[in-house]
C-alpha cells in the first residue's frame, strides 16, 4: 500500500530492534518498489543495503534482547550499523553489504 507520505533518508535511518526492522521492511518494500516519488538512489540503498540487514536481523538476531540495528545512508566506509547495549559501554559493529542478492540464502 502506497502512502501520501514519501520516504526519506530520515526513515531509514532510525535504530531498531531487528524484530522491529523486519516489519519496518515489510511495511514498505511496496512502497520503495513502486512509488516514483521517492528518490532513485535511497530506493537503490533500500534494495541493496537495508534489505539485506533485514535478512542479517532474521538470520542472527531476532530474540536477543540488547541489540538494535540502524542503516547508514551516506559515503562512509559503512551500510549499517549493530548496537550490543546488553553490556556496558554498548558495542558497535559497522557492515559493509558487498552483494545484494534476491535470493535470501544466497544473500546471507
Amino acid at each position: 500500500m502506497i502512502t501520501n507520505t514519501v520516504l526519506r533518508k530520515e526513515d531509514c535511518e532510525v535504530r531498531r530492534t531487528p524484530e522491529e526492522l523486519i516489519a519496518w521492511i515489510d511495511s514498505v518494500d511496496e512502497q520503495f518498489r513502486f512509488d516514483d516519488r521517492i528518490d532513485k538512489e535511497l530506493v537503490k540503498r533500500f534494495l541493496e543495503e537495508i534489505r539485506p540487514l533485514g535478512d542479517l536481523a532474521r538470520l542472527k538476531y531476532l530474540g536477543k534482547p540488547g541489540l538494535f540495528l540502524r542503516p547508514k545512508i551516506g559515503n562512509q566506509a559503512y551500510d549499517a550499523e549493530i548496537f550490543d547495549t546488553s553490556s556496558y559501554p554498548e558495542y558497535i559493529t559497522r557492515v559493509e553489504f558487498t552483494s545484494a542478492y534476491r535470493d535470501y540464502y544466497l544473500a546471507l
